[in-house]
């Protein structure tokens, strides 16, 4: 089994690496309904790999299987790294959005006050 991977493993590796390579997409569309139904398939996958590789007796000091294992994780700090930094341009738009909020309500009640204001003028002319 040297340096060949079973089939079923291997199928099962080109499946959580689609799904994670697909995750990146969406972080970088944020997409969230496409990365939620991403998310929600991964443990369960994740789960049958470590299985499977458990049931052949490979852990990650297999050379083939720990370099794949690697790679994988590789991946995921990519799309943890994505999602941070989505995290914070985020932050930084809901921070604006906020101090637009309060321009415009400034601008609000400097508009009410000088409707009250007008209409007494106009009342007393």
């Amino acid at each position: 089994m040297k340096g060949r991977v079973p089939p079923r493993l291997s199928r099962l590796l080109g499946e959580y690496e689609r799904l994670t390579r697909d995750e990146g997409v969406a972080l970088r569309a944020r997409d969230f309904s496409a990365l939620a139904q991403i998310q929600a398939f991964k443990p369960a996958l994740l789960t049958a790999i470590v299985d499977e590789g458990a049931a052949l007796g490979l852990d990650r000091r297999v050379l083939w299987f720990g370099d794949c294992l690697l790679a994988l994780a590789a991946r995921e700090r990519d799309n943890l790294n994505l999602a941070a930094h989505g995290l914070r341009q985020l932050t930084i738009q809901r921070e604006h959005l906020a101090a637009a909020r309060q321009r415009l309500r400034g601008l609000g009640q400097a508009y009410r006050r000088m409707g009250a204001t007008s209409s007494r003028l106009f009342a007393r002319s």
